[in-house]
């Protein structure tokens, strides 16, 4: 088992120690969310500043459940529709989605936190949370509707208006 932010640390049996540095160009990141929302497991492979290494990621034969859902797997945060194809909770907050755009600032936090953090800060109308660097959330300002959020199925998401 590799410890997070270890990059693979040798003593592991993993590569070589990268002390603590994140990926560096040109780097290929993959992110491992292991019973993630719903009890799912989710990755996703980033390219650093542009530039990218090689990176191939198999499941073990075997080891894994095929779930037949269309709308995963669309690369880059392509969507499956509008904004009003999502299922709001209480009309303020939906899992995968994004409010592209319109950042005020990111705070770092749990997803279910990031709704109060928007709410307490002074013209944050909206928020979008996603797992980078452990969960942040992308405090919005800005005109917007529900209409206006994207559905994500790339990475674990939450979105939400105050």
């Amino acid at each position: 088992m590799v410890d997070v932010d270890d990059c693979g640390a040798s003593a592991n049996g993993f590569g070589m120690t990268c002390n603590g540095f994140g990926g560096q160009p040109p780097a290929t990141l993959a992110e491992f969310t292991l019973g993630g929302w719903g009890g799912s497991d989710y990755y996703d492979l980033s390219n650093v500043d542009g530039n990218s290494t090689s990176m191939t990621i198999r499941p073990i034969s075997g080891q894994y459940t095929v779930v037949n859902n269309p709308s995963l797997g669309k690369p880059n945060g392509s969507s499956g529709g509008s904004g009003s194809s999502l299922q709001w909770n209480g009309n303020k907050w939906t899992l995968s989605c994004d409010f592209p755009g319109n950042d005020m600032s990111n705070v770092r936090t749990r997803g279910e936190d990031c709704g109060g953090k928007c709410a307490q800060t002074s013209g944050c109308t909206h928020f979008a949370w996603n797992t980078y660097e452990g969960g942040t959330c992308w405090l919005k300002s800005g005109s917007v509707s529900k209409s206006n959020a994207v559905p994500r199925s790339d990475i674990p998401m939450i979105c939400g208006v105050v």
